[in-house]
């Protein structure tokens, strides 16, 4: 259980720069100093929440060497025409939806997501962990989110279990590679 509550303000941009410093930490062999996990910290925090996802849509579709693309949960070959929408609420609402998209098979994917939220799709209909799923849909997921939880003023809710859960799975590897305390001093988990 939750010793102080988190709320969708900070923890959605907090979940994305926890799993990319998880990733840094790992291929660099090393912990960075506090002030530099800060910096990242505060700058999603702030200003790469508010942005548009060009980057992260842009390499989430494109094609592989056989004119395909590739679903973003399961990596098979799909129809060039198969779309996601990784925020369903982005669809047909949205002016720039297809930023909020990406390529899914069919029936293994895209199908079994429907119009579920991404995060309970993920970690409570397929049990997945969050450390699992493609790091350009959880960029467009977290910035997708909550641009829409922002303009339904819900952003200072209490988090729902899904991210709940995906925080306490990044929480959980960064304690097996030591760096526990390193990661509640600036998320403020208290986990």
């Amino acid at each position: 259980m939750l010793v102080n509550q988190l709320t969708n303000r900070t923890a959605l941009p907090d979940l994305f720069t926890a799993v990319i410093v998880l990733r840094i930490f790992k291929e660099a062999g090393k912990t960075y100093g506090p002030g530099w996990f800060i910096k990242k910290r505060d700058l999603h925090r702030t200003s790469w929440i508010n942005t548009i996802p060009n980057g992260a849509h842009t390499k989430l579709n494109k094609l592989n060497k056989n004119g395909k693309k590739v679903c973003l949960h399961c990596g098979m070959e799909c129809d060039k025409n198969s779309i996601e929408h990784i925020i369903a609420e982005s669809k047909n609402t949205w002016p720039d939806e297809k930023l909020y998209c990406g390529a899914a098979c069919g029936p293994k994917c895209n199908s079994s997501k429907y119009n579920y939220d991404y995060l309970n799709w993920w970690i409570l209909r397929k049990m997945r962990n969050i450390r699992e799923a493609n790091e350009g849909v959880i960029n467009i997921y977290v910035r997708g989110k909550y641009r829409l939880l922002k303009e339904q003023n819900r952003l200072d809710e209490p988090i729902p279990q899904s991210l709940d859960i995906a925080i306490t799975q990044v929480m959980s590897e960064a304690k097996e590679n030591g760096w526990g305390d390193y990661f509640n001093k600036v998320f403020e988990w208290n986990r």
